[in-house]
This record gives structure tokens, sequence and C-alpha cells, in this order.
């Protein structure tokens, strides 16, 4: 109980300092729903526009019914770019185990559209729009290097991410062509 207590004091005392929000590392390791609605609560409290994203691979349905996080870091949709976007380019040795995710298969383009709407569909429309989409990031290769430096692809890749609904991610560097 004190060690939650100094947690949860922790959370509102930054959003207080004027934070806007909590990334969350693998907040499914503490597998404790009545923890993070607890979270969500004192941090609304705080401020009832403060973003809270988890940073969770798998699809996430469990934190995003209204009561715990505002969205997720979309690892789902990063998977399915570089399938979709990578194709015969995906560097697979790379890429394997990728956020404890499955190879990433080759996708056509019916495939990829039908799981980027599904993506949209699984959650609450509000949280659906609030998502942290993402092509890289600091527990993974950057996209360029899973797709063998094939600019042309990233580029494709940022323009899907940049028209796709949510939020927009470029993890630093990427944006120099690291």
């Amino acid at each position: 109980p004190q060690v939650r207590k100094y947690i949860l004091d922790i959370a509102r005392y930054w959003v207080e300092q004027g934070i806007d929000g909590w990334r969350l590392d693998v907040p499914f390791e503490i597998d404790d729903d009545s923890f993070w609605q607890e979270f969500r609560q004192v941090v609304k409290s705080a401020n009832p526009d403060a973003y809270i994203v988890g940073e969770i691979p798998s699809e996430a349905q469990r934190w995003m019914a209204g009561d715990q996080f505002d969205a997720v870091m979309n690892y789902q949709l990063t998977h399915a770019a570089l399938g979709f976007f990578g194709g015969p380019r995906i560097d697979h040795e790379l890429a394997f185990g990728m956020m404890g995710l499955p190879a990433p298969a080759e996708l056509d383009a019916p495939t990829f559209a039908k799981r980027s709407t599904e993506l949209l569909n699984i959650y609450p429309h509000d949280f659906a729009y609030a998502q942290l989409n993402l092509l890289d990031s600091h527990d993974m290769p950057r996209f360029l290097s899973l797709v063998k430096n094939d600019v042309r692809r990233l580029e494709l890749a940022y323009t899907f991410l940049f028209t796709y609904p949510g939020a927009p991610c470029v993890y630093y560097g990427d944006e120099i062509g690291l």
C-alpha cells in the first residue's frame, strides 16, 4: 500500500507541475487493473486533459475501455506497416522477435487495408483516434534498417502514418534518416 501511494503521489505531483501526461513503459508488467484505474483517476483529477499512453505491443482492449489508458503505442500498426511497406525488403533476421511479436509477414494492399481498419475498430472510437502511431522506437530496430535502407519505403510508410487517424510519432533521429 505504501509503494502504491508513493507511485500515485508521483503521478499526481508531475501532472500538477505541468506535464501533459504519462508514457508508461511496459505497464502490462503490473497486471492489476485496479492499479491502472486508480492511476487514471489520480492523473485525470489533476488534469482531465492529461494523456496516458501505455507501451503495450499486443492488442490492448483491456487497457483502453475508458478506465485506464487513453492510448497505447500502436505496435500492432507498426507491425502491419512493416509487412506492407517493407514487403520483400524486410530484414527478417533484424525483425525477429521485435517487441515480442511474430515475424512480420509480407502483406498485400487488401490485407494491410483490412488490418489497419481493424485497428481502428477494436477500440472505442475516441481511443482509436488517440493511438500513438509509430514506425519504430527505442525498443526496436529503426524502420529504415528493417527495410534494408530503402528510403522510398520509409517515405511511403511515413506518408501513411501521417494520414492515418491517431497521433503520429517520429522517433528522434528518423527525421534525419538514421
